[in-house]
């Protein structure tokens, strides 16, 4: 019987999770885990409370290697960011659907954002926080698209799409703020 390492028993947790979301299991119970990862409950239980902290665990994992939204103002620093952003995004797909289709990165990436936007703009504009609201959930909409109906573009096809609507969406927002004086 060979020995596993702690870091390779979470990757075949995190990899059969992931198969069994991807496979209908929304969410899977622990038992279906360590049935499929072959694995006692106790070996689970040493590493996972339970299912949903897979879940929260490859969350706080991909937000932390996804800084989307944090636009500066400078396109092509905004550029530089989706670059490695969608990079990254493209080499972990399977988990950015999972976390798509189980509604976990909006919320937390529209917070984050929100906050960023209001300590940057130094006001609580009503219009900022819908058009920060549109550029998140846009931005996940299109990646996700993009990946789950494996549309034919590239990577650098797919940041010139962001970076328009976000350049745009930021230039509505000016506009509007303006007008909210």
């Amino acid at each position: 019987m060979s020995q596993r390492s702690a870091a390779q028993t979470k990757a075949l947790i995190i990899q059969e999770f992931l198969h069994l979301v991807e496979t209908g299991h929304k969410p899977p119970k622990v038992a279906d885990l360590c049935r499929a990862a072959g694995i006692s409950r106790s070996t689970f239980y040493f590493y996972y409370q339970d299912a949903t902290a897979v879940l929260d665990e490859l969350e706080d994992d991909f937000l932390a290697h996804t800084p989307f939204m944090l636009f500066s103002g400078n396109r092509e620093a905004l550029r530089s960011q989706l670059q490695e952003s969608i990079a990254y995004v493209h080499a972990n797909r399977r988990v950015f659907c999972v976390l798509y289709e189980q509604g976990r990165l909006t919320d937390k990436v529209l917070d984050k954002s929100e906050r960023f936007m209001a300590m940057r703009a130094g006001s609580d504009s009503p219009t900022q926080g819908l058009v920060t609201a549109y550029c998140c959930t846009g931005t996940y909409r299109v990646v996700y698209d993009w990946l789950s109906k494996g549309l034919a573009l590239s990577e650098d096809q797919v940041v010139g799409i962001l970076l328009e609507l976000l350049v745009n969406a930021n230039r509505a927002n000016r506009a509007l703020t303006s007008q909210e004086v």
